[in-house]
């Protein structure tokens, strides 16, 4: 074995090839590769562990915030005698952060009058939140009635618009919600009764196409 070992390395030899320079270019090849993927390998760790300490910061904070907003709403109601505070319960993952939070409400330099506005202020943006400002909150007919005035004259709608395509003419029917503002007053014919708390009315909206005119019927002139 030794002289048929020997014999292809002469030969190799002389068809000028060197069996220990191609096995170390080969050796340094696979280095290099290996030491690439490491440092990918390495690389993507890091992102990874930046990636999930951010999302740690980031859980921490919001669960901070949210239990100095119920310490704070927990304050405000014990101060106003509105609610027994007793009633309020936190998750264990949260009482964790009781002791950071009184440190954070202890800087806190709001007087009593300053927590009353602030509970004042959070109670109308409670109710208010989901409300225009156009619907004069409680003056606005309620949704129910206004989802029966629409489904009990729907029908007659429908036919309207149908009449006008029938003979050709270019007038066009939709219902609107009209409210009685200072800056926008209903018409005289479309108002209600002094007596009436609503401000906000439905009504039939005629569009005269022919002649670019737009007019409000009530729901009684329309039938």
């Amino acid at each position: 074995p030794t002289d048929w070992n020997s014999a292809i390395q002469e030969l190799l030899e002389k068809q000028g090839v060197d069996i220990k320079h191609e096995m170390e270019k080969k050796l340094l090849t696979m280095e290099e590769a290996f030491k690439r993927e490491k440092e990918e390998a390495d690389r993507l760790l890091r992102e990874q562990k930046l990636e999930y300490e951010s999302k740690i910061v980031e859980l921490q904070k919001q669960v901070m915030e949210t239990s100095m907003s119920q310490s704070m709403l927990s304050s405000i109601l014990s101060s106003s005698g509105f609610v027994d505070t007793s009633s309020f319960k936190q998750n264990p993952f949260q009482q964790d952060f009781n002791e950071n939070d009184n440190d954070t409400l202890n800087y806190c330099s709001w007087s009593e009058q300053d927590y009353q506005l602030a509970w004042w202020a959070w109670k109308k943006w409670r109710y208010h939140q989901m409300t225009s400002l156009r619907d004069y909150s409680n003056r606005i007919q309620p949704i129910w009635l206004i989802k029966d005035l629409l489904w009990g004259n729907s029908v007659y709608l429908k036919e309207a618009n149908a009449i006008s395509v029938e003979l050709h003419k270019r007038v066009q029917f939709q219902f609107v919600l009209l409210t009685d503002t200072l800056y926008s007053p209903l018409p005289t014919d479309l108002c209600l009764s002094p007596s009436s708390s609503q401000r906000t009315i439905v009504a039939v909206e005629v569009q005269d196409l022919k002649n670019g005119a737009r007019h409000y019927w009530t729901l009684e002139k329309f039938r």
